[in-house]
Order: C-alpha cells, then structure tokens, then sequence
C-alpha cells in the first residue's frame, strides 16, 4: 500500500469513530431528556 491508501484509511476511520462519538452524544442526549 502506498501513502495515499494509508492516509485514505485513516481518514475513512477517523470519520466513522467521530460519527460513532456524535451518534453516541444524540443518543445520551435524547436519554437523558
């Protein structure tokens, strides 16, 4: 793999564990009111 494939994983990754974390927040959120 080259750098570009890396760098391309990496950001694909950190997007779903940022959506993940945002979902999670809603969720508590929607919970707790």
């Amino acid at each position: 793999m080259n750098d570009k494939t890396i760098a391309f994983l990496y950001a694909i990754s950190a997007i779903v564990v940022i959506a993940f974390f945002f979902l999670v927040y809603l969720f508590a959120n929607s919970f707790l009111y």
